[in-house]
């Protein structure tokens, strides 16, 4: 059960609480480009780590996950810059806990499509929801491809408990 939880704790720092490494690379992405539909062709999370800190005690988890039976679009928008999320994909998560892996599939659902602010400068796409930015690198970009990736390192704490988690983020788009 706590596995659940910190799951759902993990998965809610990564849709809101992300940050890039800013490092542009050589071609530069402009508003003009990102303005259209692009569909999420992958999006997984590599290298993460979950810490729980507890009574003075350290749990730590490694995870990964990556999405899977995508339908999901992206619809950027100038003036006002706006981006709006639908639809649905599958997100397969494995968790590696005290020596044991475990997989779970949680299908994730846009039935109401979430609407949040953009902004581009540099190569760093940022994605604002009620206050908190996401900040992608845009590590590709090509008239029908981009490819975006965020480095997460978030602390929260919830109940008493202190959760940090550490990861990286890729996510490609495609017109």
């Amino acid at each position: 059960m706590k596995i659940k939880i910190l799951l759902m704790i993990t998965a809610i720092l990564l849709l809101t609480g992300c940050e890039s490494n800013d490092s542009p690379n050589s071609v530069l992405l402009t508003s003009a480009d990102l303005i259209g539909n692009w569909n999420l062709a992958s999006q997984t999370i590599e290298d993460g780590t979950l810490t729980v800190i507890s009574d003075g005690q350290t749990i730590t988890a490694t995870y990964a996950s990556y999405a899977e039976d995508i339908d999901v679009i992206f619809s950027f928008t100038e003036n006002p810059n706006e981006v709006m999320l639908e639809g649905r994909y599958t997100l397969v998560n494995t968790i590696s806990f005290l020596g044991q892996d475990e997989i779970e599939e949680e299908e994730v659902i846009l039935n109401d499509p979430e609407i949040s602010n953009w902004s581009l400068d540099n190569n760093v796409l940022t994605i604002t929801e009620d206050g908190i930015d996401a900040r992608f690198s845009v590590e590709e970009f090509s008239a029908t491809s981009i490819k975006l990736k965020s480095e997460i390192d978030e602390t929260e704490t919830y109940n008493d408990e202190s959760i940090s988690t550490k990861a990286t983020l890729n996510i490609v788009l495609e017109k």
